[in-house]
């Protein structure tokens, strides 16, 4: 399934009777880069993740039948996924063959997946040590009282956002 970008939603389900909405919640959250050992020190070191699977560069033929329909043939790739304090999943994605055809990143007004969000506990304490392991600022946190809040950019220029309530 896709949104209206195009951007595939993956939707996962425990086997059961019950049809109703309640077992919808989510899973991870995957980010395509171009530099798996940057991607791990981003989530290893820069956001203190843990690596819960390692990745293994790989010819995967049900990825590559899954991925078909993306019009990606023969896919040798990697995936690494990071367990956030919270339990949350992030999954990170290398693609050795096709290799990336565009590593610009997507509009910030295009329909479909916009940014993640991080909350943190300290707003300042997180800007300085994003800051200092080389994520960009967009702009000063904002705070309207209720929330403080900024967005960032990461090694590959992927926006992400902090949050503090």
């Amino acid at each position: 399934m896709t949104d209206a970008d195009g951007m595939i939603l993956e939707f996962m389900q425990e086997a059961n009777a019950d049809t109703s909405q309640d077992y919808i919640k989510l899973l991870h959250v995957g980010h395509t880069v171009t530099d798996m050992d940057k991607a791990i020190d981003f989530f290893e070191n820069t956001m203190g993740f843990k690596m819960v699977m390692k990745p293994e560069l790989e010819t995967d033929e049900m990825e590559a039948k899954g991925l078909g329909y993306l019009e990606l043939q023969n896919v040798t790739s990697a995936t690494a996924m990071f367990e956030m304090p919270s339990g949350q999943i992030i999954e990170a994605l290398y693609y050795e063959y096709p290799k990336i055809s565009d590593v610009t990143p997507t509009p910030l007004n295009y329909v479909g997946k916009h940014h993640v969000a991080y909350e943190v506990e300290n707003m300042e304490e997180a800007h300085a040590e994003l800051k200092k392991a080389g994520c960009e600022p967009l702009y000063k946190p904002l705070d309207d009282g209720n929330v403080c809040w900024e967005y960032m950019k990461n090694f590959e220029g992927t926006v992400f956002e902090l949050t503090q309530e």
